[in-house]
């Protein structure tokens, strides 16, 4: 199997062995819903091999990797911080890495951001890097010496702009021309560093390493939604306007009890019809003009929230005192 097409763009999704029915349902959404017309590829974390004739029999490479980390790196799983290999060398024999979270469900196209120069990424929920830290509370759970803490938060709030906008590390789009045979290193040496702090795995260390020189994507690329459909603009679920709906609560839509299950069970009903890609496939771009009106609308509305958020963080240092 060769390692790419002429199409030059990659579509990844993460998964370890219990994750692989959630990545099925991705790579059909994307396909379907999204119009993908590149490689796809599943990033495997420790994949011990079994069930995965599926995803090759469909065309989709595969990749397994060792665990970077034991125990719970950034307070989470070691296997999100697996998606730092997306940041080695290897990857630039794509011209695009376009990135997804499983717990996702992708419903508009993927293909504009196959022309993405840098880095491109959504706003994330909470506003600023101080929201990406742990406070005194999350360290002591964690076990943590909170004098060990206190020093790494100053030293992050004097090398970087704490109450700047960040982005969600669950959905992006990488111009690989970005990558050098020294990035992974580097985006590894800040997790390394820093994940006793992080509160949410590696998007600390990646919002790090790309704050000055990350582009914002329509919050369309990713709409966080926790507590089942409860989104940050207190929109109903019938007026989402997502490309990307991106399930950040402990409520994933493949549980029976969640709102959107009925969704997430058909694209996993109709992965299995996936075939490998065509040369010849032509995929009818769906009609965007009426969510990306709504989504002008929203980007408006977090410009202004991230304004009065900065003015009220702007003395915050998430509860460590003289930190910053």
């Amino acid at each position: 199997m060769t390692e790419t097409t002429s199409q030059g763009d990659l579509f990844v999704t993460l998964a370890d062995d219990g994750y692989l029915e959630q990545a099925k349902q991705l790579f059909w959404t994307a396909r379907e819903a999204g119009g993908w017309r590149g490689d796809m590829m599943l990033l495997g974390h420790e994949l011990s091999g079994e069930g995965l004739d599926w995803f090759h029999d469909r065309g989709i490479l595969v990749r397994s990797y060792d665990a970077l980390y034991d125990g719970r790196p950034g307070g989470c799983s070691p296997v999100i911080t697996t998606k730092l290999r997306l940041f080695s060398s290897e990857f630039k024999a794509w011209r695009t890495v376009v990135y997804c979270d499983g717990d996702s469900i992708i419903r508009g196209p993927l293909n504009p951001l196959r022309k993405t120069q840098g880095f491109g990424a959504a706003r994330d929920w909470s506003p600023n890097l101080w929201n990406q830290v742990v406070t005194p509370t999350d360290a002591a759970e964690r076990g943590v010496d909170p004098e060990v803490c206190r020093n790494l938060v100053a030293e992050l709030a004097r090398d970087h702009e704490m109450t700047a906008p960040t982005f969600c590390a669950g959905f992006f789009a990488l111009d690989t021309t970005l990558l050098s045979d020294s990035t992974f290193d580097e985006i590894k040496g800040l997790m390394d560093r820093y994940e006793s702090i992080s509160l949410y795995s590696e998007q600390l260390v990646i919002n790090l390493y790309f704050q000055r020189h990350w582009r914002e994507l329509s919050p369309l690329y990713n709409l966080q939604l926790t507590s089942g459909a409860v989104n940050r603009w207190y929109l109903p679920s019938d007026r989402l306007p997502g490309f990307i709906l991106h399930f950040i609560g402990a409520l994933k839509p493949w549980d029976p009890s969640h709102p959107y299950h009925a969704e997430w069970r058909e694209g996993r009903r109709r992965a299995d019809e996936l075939k490998p890609p065509s040369p010849n496939l032509v995929i009818a771009p769906p009609d965007d003009a009426p969510h990306r009106r709504l989504a002008a609308v929203l980007s408006g509305v977090d410009r202004v929230r991230a304004r009065v958020r900065r003015a009220v963080d702007m003395d915050a240092n998430a509860g460590w005192g003289a930190a910053s």
